[in-house]
């Protein structure tokens, strides 16, 4: 790793956990206000983790498409390239993910979506972490930022279960907007650009494999990075797999009650 981007961006990953915790933080009282039920005391923490999950995915996924949609150093080689912008985006997200790491493990029930939740943010941790720092990566994980569309709508429709807002057609709305993005952005999109990703990795650990030379922009990192983003990709790709099948299942079933009623 590079000692001058770490000297250089791990204070923006530091400051992205940092205003996160604030906006955490500051949100409480407001909650608490509102929602802060006697009988409901984990609610406006709750909330607030919805907040800053709302407002890191509508920046991210904002930022990654306009980064996406701008040529620059990272569509020239997509494993190697690296521009400014680029990092300090990667760097803002990896301290949401640690912010909300933090935050996931004090809530931590033991529960399977809990276990799930927690593994998912240690790996997009380590991934945009390091495709920052590194750099490696980064016009794939501008790519997989994308995910986070389906972000607003699931805490949508959390917000309004929890706090039992709105008609029951407002949720309906809602579960149904975060079912159509989850399954477009995260398993259509998120499909085909991991098989992409797949075509880049893989001549690259061929060539360390067999002892053959490539000609990148930048000094290639060690070959077990690429191993581990290669069966982090596939683990990205189950769990989205198992979260479609489990949304599958509840419309299914929310479906079957409606004609037996």
């Amino acid at each position: 790793m590079d000692a001058g981007r770490l000297a250089d961006y791990a204070p923006a990953i530091a400051g992205s956990t940092i205003l996160f915790e604030i906006l955490s933080k500051t949100s409480l009282p407001a909650f608490h206000a509102s929602f802060g039920a006697a009988d409901r005391p984990a609610l406006p923490k709750k909330l607030s983790a919805y907040l800053t999950s709302t407002v890191h995915a509508l920046i991210s996924v904002a930022a990654s498409v306009a980064l996406l949609a701008t040529p620059s150093n990272i569509h020239e080689d997509r494993l190697f390239g690296t521009d400014r912008s680029t990092t300090l985006l990667l760097s803002f997200s990896a301290g949401y993910f640690l912010h909300d790491l933090i935050d996931s493990i004090q809530r931590f029930s033991g529960s399977r979506s809990d276990v799930l939740f927690v593994v998912h943010h240690v790996v997009s941790l380590y991934i945009y972490a390091s495709a920052a720092l590194l750099p490696v990566g980064q016009y794939w994980c501008c790519t997989f930022l994308v995910y986070e569309a389906s972000t607003p709508f699931l805490n949508w429709q959390g917000f309004l279960r929890d706090v039992r807002w709105g008609s029951t057609g407002l949720l309906t709305v809602a579960k149904i907007m975060f079912a159509v993005t989850f399954i477009a952005v995260r398993i259509v999109y998120g499909t085909a650009a991991t098989f992409l990703l797949w075509k880049d990795l893989v001549p690259i650990m061929t060539a360390a494999a067999d002892g053959s030379t490539l000609t990148t922009t930048r000094p290639v990192p060690h070959v077990a990075v690429f191993i581990v983003y290669f069966v982090l990709s596939v683990l990205f790709m189950m769990l989205n797999a198992y979260w479609g099948y489990m949304i599958v299942q509840k419309i299914r079933r929310a479906i079957s009650k409606r004609k037996s009623s």
